[in-house]
């Protein structure tokens, strides 16, 4: 089955499939690979900190699709728990990442990356957290009181 149906007061939440939800945090994590192993991807140059807001956005989504994960597979951990095991994933990532880098040619680390990959992680993880939270407050579900 892709999904299982939580019955919540008068609504029903469907919860994924955990294989569907940790295959898309994988999937990600090879797009974020496959984009590290390009020598001649750069920012633009004429926007400043352009290369850092590309990592915050690249992580956000890596840490919405973490939290999404965490919480679909282990519904009964705290929001802090869950923001706690993504800036955790994220950052790791990140520097897996920037240290994958040192070995494409043309292309090199940087500890500010990382950083800009943690907090954009966190961000995600902080956003699929209200998501989540609205949604359960908008269908009425108990849901909403669970994060």
């Amino acid at each position: 089955p892709i999904s299982k149906e939580v019955q919540s007061n008068s609504s029903v939440y469907r919860r994924p499939n955990p294989l569907s939800v940790w295959g898309s945090v994988a999937g990600y994590c090879i797009f974020i690979f496959f984009l590290s192993a390009q020598s001649d991807l750069s920012a633009p140059q004429a926007v400043p900190f352009a290369d850092k807001a590309a990592h915050l956005l690249l992580y956000a989504g890596l840490g919405w699709l973490w939290a999404r994960a965490v919480h679909t597979s282990w519904p009964k951990w705290t929001a802090e728990t869950i923001l706690v095991s993504t800036f955790a994933f994220v950052t790791l990532y990140g520097l897996s990442d920037e240290w994958h880098q040192l070995s494409v040619l043309g292309r090199f680390a940087e500890l500010e990356d990382v950083g800009a990959d943690a907090c954009g992680g966190l961000l995600g993880g902080i956003g699929y957290l209200f998501w989540l939270r609205f949604r359960g407050k908008r269908a009425g579900t108990q849901l909403a009181q669970d994060v």
